[in-house]
């Protein structure tokens, strides 16, 4: 027996593309051989899909997807794929396809599918209902609870008070974030997996929960805390209702554990209170969920299923035909879908090329101590920083000042300097601009409740200096905007400078952190 997972992209450890992979690893446990494919590839989850024995088709528009017993098709792939039926074609194809997210655009429905589809394949109750209030045939939908691998089953870990707490999330909001390090100010040892966190691009294995007391996430990671039996405080960007509970768990598993159920928002000090206060009661609860529970959140019987089910799929004639009176529909949904993935496309392109420099400027670090900013100018020292720091966009200016290359879009930080210490300074050049540049700034702080700052925009032109009007940062963000004239006419080389100097001492805790993003440096003439 042979499967086809097809997805819009195989990069970052999230997301559906996780779905994919644990479905592939599953399968190959069960015996079929398994191809993947998709219209964007990069790091790391390409080089994680090849290490799990992935045979991977780069081509989706050379892959012929009734050649395969079983497809499993996400985010609309599938009008991608080559859907020829001639006599090398499978008598069936049992085509699954999933929808994982009710907001993705290329995660709704198509024409394709609902021609073809044996069944819709939904991660939680909520999106059957909005997927299915969208046209799509209730009587094909199957809610596979966006289910985990049994190797993550574990026991429950011994011990009535919170020791050590795993943050799971690629987008935690800020009092999230507070509340951590409330946390570890009462002596709680918080570990952060995701953006922000400082430690990123891991894949989640069952370790990872076998030495933490509990954790706080949403999604995927909830079904992986259940099977190992592990307290799970469900919150983040969307607020949530907390520690999982009984008494909470059909409205939270509805909207797939997502913190959707309740539209709950809290302070930091509030989060942490209910952390601290709430783990006795949760790990109970724990401990206690039954096996025919967690059984729902186990992916091998949903992969059993589909083995059992691939024998009754549509024939392929059958499916031959209803192409065939659509095939105009058809040929105009491929054009869109293809379209949509040139745009992915180039966007993984752009990332690739950000996480290339990454790279290579921490090869540089490796060698000689030093990590410069990016495209460091010759004629200045390049600021110096951690590689983890940097990794994380993360730049902590210290006595010197560096050059980059101003990139509309781009984002940078800087820790402010102390009153009465040198300025913490950014510094872009840019070369060949003509007589006239307007220059504009946002800038804001990323730590609330912390000191004022105080941002200025400089231009240097030769020995000339324009200044912008000041601005003061609080717990917000501002901007500063100039306009010069170059008197004479001709090529000239430009610095722009943005200061940040904190208003008043800092205490020991505090770290004022700024985040810069220019948004435009345009020659007017």
């Amino acid at each position: 027996m042979k499967a086809l997972i097809a997805t819009s992209a195989l990069a970052q450890l999230a997301g559906s593309e996780l779905v994919a992979l644990e479905l592939l690893e599953c399968l190959r446990e069960h015996g079929v051989a398994c191809d993947l494919t998709a219209h964007v590839h990069g790091s790391p989850m390409r080089e994680v899909a090849q290490e799990a024995g992935a045979h991977i088709l780069p081509h989706p528009g050379r892959v012929r997807l009734f050649d395969y017993d079983i497809a499993w098709l996400q985010t609309q792939v599938a009008p991608t794929l080559d859907l020829t039926i001639d006599e090398h074609s499978r008598p069936r194809t049992l085509c699954l396809f999933a929808h994982l997210d009710l907001k993705f655009v290329l995660a709704g429905p198509g024409m394709l599918e609902d021609l073809i589809a044996d069944h819709f394949m939904y991660c939680s109750p909520e999106a059957a209902a909005h997927f299915t209030g969208l046209g799509l045939d209730a009587e094909r939908a199957w809610v596979f609870h966006n289910a985990a691998p049994s190797r993550f089953a574990g026991e429950a870990r011994a011990g009535e008070v919170l020791r050590h707490l795993t943050i799971i999330s690629n987008h935690a909001p800020p009092e999230l974030l507070d509340a951590a390090g409330l946390l570890r100010e009462a002596g709680v040892e918080v570990v952060h997996y995701g953006a922000e966190g400082g430690i990123e691009n891991i894949r989640m294995a069952p370790e990872h929960f076998a030495r933490t007391d509990a954790v706080v996430t949403i999604g995927k990671s909830v079904q992986y805390s259940l099977l190992a039996r592990r307290p799970v405080y469900v919150y983040d960007h969307l607020g949530g209702p907390g520690w999982l509970l009984e008494a909470n768990f059909t409205a939270c598993a509805q909207a797939n554990f997502s913190g959707r159920c309740c539209g709950r928002k809290l302070g930091a000090a509030e989060i942490a209170a209910e952390l601290l206060g709430g783990f006795r009661p949760a790990r109970r609860a724990a401990q206690a969920w039954p096996e025919t529970l967690l059984q729902t959140y186990r992916l091998e019987p949903y992969v059993r299923q589909i083995l059992e089910r691939s024998a009754n799929a549509k024939p392929a004639a059958a499916v031959a035909a209803l192409m065939a009176v659509h095939r105009h529909a058809l040929e105009r949904e491929r054009q869109l879908a293809v379209a949509a993935y040139h745009y992915l496309q180039s966007r993984e392109y752009l990332r690739g090329e950000r996480l290339r420099l990454i790279r290579e400027l921490e090869l540089l670090k490796a060698r000689d101590g030093t990590l410069p900013l990016p495209f460091p100018s010759n004629r200045t020292p390049g600021l110096t920083t951690s590689r983890e720091e940097f990794a994380h966009g993360v730049v902590r200016l210290e006595n010197g000042n560096g050059w980059s290359r101003l990139i509309e879009g781009d984002r940078y930080r800087l820790h402010a300097a102390r009153p009465g210490a040198q300025p913490a300074e950014l510094r872009w050049e840019l070369r060949g601009v003509r007589r006239s540049l307007a220059v504009e700034c946002l800038a804001g702080i990323a730590v609330p409740d912390c000191a004022r700052l105080f941002l200025e925009l400089r231009v240097l032109l030769g020995g000339e200096v324009f200044s912008a009007a000041a601005t003061q940062l609080g717990d917000g963000i501002g901007s500063s905007f100039l306009k010069i004239h170059i008197p004479e006419p001709g090529e000239a080389e430009v610095a722009i400078i943005l200061q940040a100097v904190a208003a008043r001492p800092l205490t020991g805790k505090e770290r004022a952190v700024v985040d810069l993003q220019p948004l435009q440096a345009v020659p007017l003439s």
